[in-house]
């Protein structure tokens, strides 16, 4: 019978048995089914007294009521850390490499984008600075010497009111004092700048009234000369008077001329 159950049960490593009488030997019985077998002691693990043993009827009754009730009992759950750790660990790292790769990412496009605002803003800053060196060069000539201010919109007002001077001068409006000899210097400068460098002008003096202006240069030739007049016509300025010759070989002139007054001007 004992053999007949141990070969439907399964795979046995170990056998207890309970002996009222005591008179089982654990040893013959280990040697002929090559099972670990020791004895039970059921009043131990019940936790009962000798006392309280002995009030039972029936201790074979009290073993197998024993053995019904264990196996009602909830088995201990085993818990095997290293496989419930490890695959949350390997997502988690995952998940950091992931984070720190777009931290990175996001760290090098800023530098990049950061970069490039910086270059920008350096050749833009570049170009104003030349533009404002050629600015100040200009704006000092037509404004008879004066240092261009530092705001531009300061620079500019004071250009916009001397633009208006000269359209009024070449109107026929009325224009006194020193209004009157900055509009006609402007026109005068305004000739110059544009065939100095073609006709190879050199002006010796420049005289300014309220009516008229003087000028006194010379050019390498009289065809030259003749040049220098047509630009002071073409500025807006009627020519009065004027005088060439030839000194050193250069061709010297004399001109007087006064701002263009157009006919119905001034309304």
């Amino acid at each position: 019978m004992t053999t007949a159950l141990l070969q439907t049960a399964g795979t046995i490593n170990c056998l207890e048995i309970f002996d009222v009488a005591d008179s089982v030997v654990c040893d013959d019985i280990a040697k002929k089914l090559t099972v670990q077998t020791s004895s039970i002691d059921i009043a131990g693990s019940a936790r009962l007294s000798a006392e309280n043993m002995a009030d039972c009827p029936d201790a074979v009754e009290f073993a197998i009521a024993y053995g019904a009730a264990i196996a009602y009992l909830d088995l201990p759950h085993s818990t095997n850390f290293r496989s419930d750790f490890m695959p949350y660990q390997g997502r988690k790292m995952r998940l950091q490499r992931t984070l720190r790769f777009f931290t990175v990412a996001a760290v090098i496009l800023m530098f990049a984008a950061g970069l490039y605002g910086l270059m920008q803003a350096i050749q833009l800053n570049k170009y104003r600075a030349q533009v404002r060196v050629k600015f100040a060069k200009e704006f000092s000539a037509v404004m008879l010497g004066e240092k261009m201010p530092n705001k531009s919109k300061e620079a500019a007002r004071k250009i916009g009111t001397a633009l208006r001077r000269i359209k009024d001068a070449q109107k026929g409006f009325s224009l006194t004092g020193e209004e009157a000899v900055a509009a006609k210097l402007v026109l005068v400068l305004q000739a110059f700048n544009k065939c100095a460098a073609a006709t190879g002008l050199n002006i010796e003096s420049v005289s300014i009234t309220e009516k008229m202006i003087t000028i006194n240069g010379s050019t390498p030739s009289p065809e030259n000369t003749l040049k220098v007049f047509e630009a002071l016509k073409q500025a807006g300025l009627t020519v009065l008077q004027q005088r060439i010759s030839t000194d050193g070989g250069r061709s010297t002139f004399g001109v007087t001329v006064e701002p263009t007054t157009k006919q119905g001007g001034g309304g």
